[in-house]
């Protein structure tokens, strides 16, 4: 369907699934030109949204588009992202008609986007002015699959840095063996770490979905991503320049706010895991993987039959929901 209006254009796309729609996609145009796609998963988080969009606004770079993913938040987030957008044409949003969970947005955004790299941003943290153009430059220049930087990390009490890794690579085998071992601190899974090519960022997603489009998982989709995306690059570099600032702990940050409780957000990590090392052990033949195989594993059938289903269903408090309802 589309829908004109004074002073915004919306392109609309639908999915039937039982009664109701997936996902509306708002854009003012089409960009010609995408070095970078910057997506941004969005679960109420009115209150951050402008710092983070300034911290967009002011990059040295402007060939790059912004896709917002608002997972039907029931405060003003919608309104503030459709507000900007009208001003900004980087700027695209799609909002779920109901809640799906981080994996779920991230897939989406990754889809939508058209950039020849993609980064990650979320609501709470911020780029530094030259984040973008530094991460694209030196991908471009090392022709990297993934290229890695730093981050710089502030709480309420300290600020410290997340290193870059120490070596580049143009085999995946050390860093898909490495991160086997699931440490954190030996083979940083985070998505908001890395800038990493499209392309292969795209396949990844799409041998992804069938997997997970049931579930409603908010932990653990980073290593999920990390964990295929490792698989199908070659060029990993590590680029020793800070590119992003994470504020860990702040009151109403994702880092503090528990979209499910402890146990389920375990469960969800767990799946994780075990979706990557399924992916690792079938990585020789990515095309014979499928969730009826998957599941033929007792302990992988247990774990991934307790991660709560998306409950296809528009919430009232939604925008998008109250649309349908």
């Amino acid at each position: 369907y589309h829908f004109l209006a004074p002073s915004l254009y919306f392109y609309v796309i639908t999915i039937n699934l039982k009664e109701y729609k997936d996902y509306l996609i708002f854009q003012t145009h089409h960009m010609k030109l995408i070095a970078v796609s910057v997506v941004i998963p969005v679960y109420n988080k009115y209150n951050f949204l402008e710092r983070s969009l300034n911290s967009l606004k002011k990059q040295t770079i402007q060939n790059f588009e912004i896709i917002y993913i608002d997972d039907c938040s029931t405060d003003n987030s919608l309104t503030f992202l459709l507000d900007e957008m009208k001003q900004n044409p980087n700027i695209r949003v799609i909002q779920h008609t109901y809640n799906q969970g981080t994996c779920a947005s991230r897939n989406q955004a990754v889809l939508a986007s058209r950039g020849d790299y993609i980064m990650s941003l979320d609501p709470d943290d911020e780029y530094f002015p030259d984040s973008i153009e530094n991460s694209y430059k030196n991908a471009i220049k090392y022709d990297a699959d993934v290229l890695e930087f730093e981050i710089f990390v502030t709480t309420t009490t300290k600020n410290f840095t997340l290193k870059t890794c120490r070596n580049n690579f143009n085999d995946n085998t050390y860093m898909l063996t490495n991160l086997q071992e699931f440490n954190y601190y030996r083979t940083n899974w985070n998505v908001c770490k890395k800038i990493i090519r499209g392309s292969i960022y795209h396949q990844a997603v799409n041998l992804i979905i069938p997997f997970v489009e049931n579930k409603r998982i908010c932990n653990g989709e980073d290593l999920l991503h990390n964990g295929v995306i490792f698989i199908l690059m070659k060029n990993y570099i590590c680029g020793h320049f800070y590119a992003y600032l994470y504020y860990k702990g702040l009151e109403g940050s994702a880092f503090k706010t528990g979209y499910d409780s402890r146990k389920q957000s375990a469960i969800q990590s767990r799946t994780s895991k075990l979706l990557a090392h399924y992916f690792y052990l079938n990585r020789d033949d990515l095309s014979k993987c499928s969730l009826k195989d998957f599941l033929k594993d007792n302990n992988n059938r247990i774990m991934y039959e307790n991660v709560l289903d998306i409950v296809r269903k528009p919430i009232k408090n939604c925008i998008m929901g109250r649309l349908f309802n």
